[in-house]
This record gives C-alpha cells, structure tokens and sequence, in this order.
C-alpha cells in the first residue's frame, strides 16, 4: 500500500485498513540515499503504530523517526453473527427538559433520538463486565454530515479508556460500527 503523501520532512503519517484487516500490513521504504540503512519496527497490531528508522552510512541516525499509525476503517455493513447485547441508559450532560432526552439512545427506535447543542457526553452501562465486538451509532441525517465524537470504554465508571476519536464518515445514513473489547460502561462525548 503506497504512502502517496509521504515528504521527507513529515515525520508522521496514519494508514487506513479496511475494517476485516486481521494482519497488520507489511511496511516497506527506499531510502532517498542509497547508502542509508533503514530499519522498520512493525505494529504489534492493528492498530498499532510502525516506526522507520533511517541511519547514514556513517552509522549516524537520522533526526526523528518515521511513525506510521496503522488503524481499521469503519465497518458499515452487517455482522450476523453477533449477538446484540442489552444497553441501559445511565446519564447525559444534556438540560434536564431536553426535547431529545438521553434514554432515546438506548431504545431501538431509529424515529428517536438523543440531540444537545454543543459538547456533550451520554453514559451508557451494560450491567457487567462484557466481551463486545463493536458499538453501533445511528446519526440523523448521518448521510449529510459529519460529527466529532469519541467514544471510551469503562469498567468502573471512574477511570476510562479512549477507544475512538474522530468524525462519523458523513455517508451513512444507518448504524456505523466501531471495535471495541472487554468493557462494563461505554460513554461518548460529542464535540460538535
């Protein structure tokens, strides 16, 4: 897979997979010196960060080191084999009479929905300690625009672990996916 925007200069790139990837993609560079040695520490997984390194001749490292972020596409299709598993709404930061209240979140009606202006984060428990394959979110209007959210994983509610960051795709007008793992609470933070 080429890195078409690679510049000498630009120490740092992301690389995206599709959503399926198991094995993590073989990384290979050409020096732009022939007589340099480089040398590639590949990701431990997906995702997972490469780091090139480049050494002249003279066994003299090169300033900064490559780092290429290797991370899955999102998954827009169906999984089949997943169980969906039970999500109780816990809190938003949303104003107590919201018109679009938090519970809407969590109720399988894809006519309902959550919506607050302005940053904003919702909680979400799913009772105990769970192995889980991805969360799905549906946005309205998802097809037409994008929004900038995270999403963190918990399993206390007190310390948690950011798993995504980033923008829905602005395409789908459905449930987007994105892998997750072992987890007990599950939040999200819109930031727009």
């Amino acid at each position: 897979m080429p890195l078409t925007s690679f510049r000498p200069t630009k120490m740092k790139y992301s690389v995206e997979v599709p959503f399926r990837t198991q094995t993590v993609p073989a990384i290979t560079a050409v020096a732009e010196d022939s007589s340099d040695t480089i040398t590639i520490t590949p990701a431990s997984g997906i995702p997972g960060a490469v780091v090139v390194e480049v050494t002249d001749d003279q066994g003299v490292r090169r300033p900064g080191n490559y780092l290429i972020d290797v991370f899955k596409g999102i998954f827009t299709g169906v999984l089949t084999d997943v169980p969906v598993l039970p999500v109780t709404y816990l809190a938003d930061s949303g104003p107590v009479d919201n018109t679009w209240p938090g519970p809407r979140a969590a109720d399988h009606d894809p006519l309902s929905y959550w919506a607050v202006l302005g940053p904003n984060t919702i909680d979400f428990d799913l009772g105990s300690e769970t192995l889980a394959t991805y969360v799905g979110i549906s946005w309205l209007r998802g097809n037409e625009r994008q929004f900038f959210f995270d999403i963190l994983t918990s399993m206390d509610g007190q310390t948690w672990t950011k798993i995504f960051e980033g923008p829905s795709s602005g395409k789908v007008n459905g449930i987007m996916k994105f892998m997750i793992s072992r987890i007990r609470r599950l939040g999200i933070y819109e930031l727009l």
